[in-house]
């Protein structure tokens, strides 16, 4: 097996490529928008959007599942600058975050890793954040559901899908974390709202990524079927890959471009 294209060291032919774990990297610029395709959204990596043949379409539906061992930074590396990317074009992003995952941090993670700032996040970011007691969070980026009506939540959520577009002029982009969706309504709400985000997203040409965690595999086979592009991050001996499974792609091993003031992947197929 030969690595090629990256910036790794290199022993003997072969590049050696560094658990993501063991680097560090500290933002030195603000994220630079990409353009879009006609008819796409860059994904805010050119490596990425090479290896989809220019992005994702307009009206996609996105799937991006991991594998075991896949650490928050790992994950956030490949789907974060295209949220970077919207906002960087003025649109807006709609985050139902995974458990453990609030609004304050996806709001520091924006500042920390692209440089955004409060008064953008603010206009253009929204996390829906379930509150069982109503309980309203401070942070303006932070919208509240109570997580036992589902259609009641999902009201709220287009509402507020609904105000960012009429205030931007733009289609926006939303981040689905399945789990969270049957872990709070059930297996069947999870196909109800999966298959009306699906037809809006059509409609009204946005753009949703579903992330499937390990152990949700019969989510994950229900929302590939319906799903545009379907990539998977896993981990193997140490090593971060990607590759798409709809369609089919070579293995690519990820690792940081250290071109960039700000942390972007850098995909260097296997060959």
């Amino acid at each position: 097996m030969d690595f090629t294209e990256s910036s790794g060291p290199v022993q003997g032919g072969f590049t050696v490529f560094q658990p993501l774990e063991l680097q560090t990297f500290q933002r030195k610029g603000r994220f630079q928008p990409i353009p879009d395709p006609e008819n796409r959204f860059s994904t805010g990596s050119l490596d990425l959007d090479k290896l989809l043949g220019g992005g994702y379409s307009q009206g996609g539906i996105i799937l991006f599942e991991t594998g075991d061992n896949i650490s928050n930074f790992n994950w956030q590396l490949i789907i974060c600058p295209t949220l970077a990317n919207f906002i960087s074009h003025g649109r807006a992003g709609i985050i139902l975050p995974a458990s453990g995952i609030n609004t304050d941090i996806v709001v520091a993670k924006m500042k920390e890793m692209y440089g955004f700032t409060d008064e953008e996040l603010s206009k253009l970011l929204r996390i829906l954040e379930i509150s069982p007691l109503g309980e309203i969070r401070k942070n303006v980026c932070s919208v509240t559901i109570q997580g036992e009506d589902v259609m009641e939540d999902y009201a709220t959520w287009l509402k507020t899908e609904d105000e960012l577009k009429e205030k931007t002029g733009n289609p926006v982009v939303e981040y689905v974390a399945h789990d969270m969706i049957e872990a709070t309504y059930g297996t069947e709400a999870f196909k109800q709202i999966i298959n009306s985000v699906t037809t809006k997203t059509r409609n009204e040409g946005n753009l949703t990524i579903g992330i499937a965690s390990p152990g949700f595999e019969h989510l994950t086979r229900r929302a590939a079927n319906i799903s545009d592009i379907h990539l998977k991050l896993l981990r193997e001996h140490g090593t971060l890959l990607l590759y798409g499974k709809k369609p089919r792609t070579n293995l690519h091993a990820v690792d940081l471009d250290p071109s960039k003031e700000y942390p972007l992947p850098k995909l260097t197929p296997l060959i």
